[in-house]
């Protein structure tokens, strides 16, 4: 069977391919995915590093204060950036040991826990970075709970 010149499937797959490359060098595509590459160094190394040497529970919890720091970078100047990525970090690492060292009275839990988020939600002054600092600082209070 002969179809007209325009409906062959190649001119179609040409068109598909010019869509493509032209996607592929857009700013916005090669921004996110440089964002997705630095969120996944910043959470497999300690991940890695940590299991390495034996501390595959200390990993998990590395990694996941990689992802929040990674969270807590919303772009800007390098110094906002970086307070934001180490308030993420030292705010979780502090709520993390603050509610691993809960067990023996766990009373206690529920009244840090609505301290630690009513500070949490007031990260929301301090812009977008503080908003997902919070988030972050109360997921890791509430996973030292566990």
């Amino acid at each position: 069977m002969n179809f007209p010149l325009h409906y062959r499937p190649w001119i179609y797959l040409e068109d598909m391919g010019r869509t493509l490359g032209a996607w592929w060098q857009t700013a916005p595509h090669l921004l996110t995915l440089s964002s997705a590459a630095r969120g996944t160094v910043a959470m497999m190394v300690p991940l890695v590093v940590l299991m390495q040497f034996g501390l595959p529970v200390a990993g998990v919890f590395a990694a996941l204060g990689g992802m929040y720091s990674f969270f807590a970078d919303a772009g800007g100047a390098y110094h906002s950036r970086l307070g934001a990525m180490a308030v993420a970090l030292v705010g979780g690492a502090a709520a993390l040991f603050v509610s691993s060292s809960l067990p023996p009275a766990p009373w206690i839990a529920p009244v840090l826990l609505a301290l630690v988020v009513f500070v949490g939600g007031m990260g929301r002054a301090f812009g977008e970075s503080g908003i997902s600092t919070g988030l972050c600082i109360c997921i890791m209070f509430l996973s030292g709970l566990i």
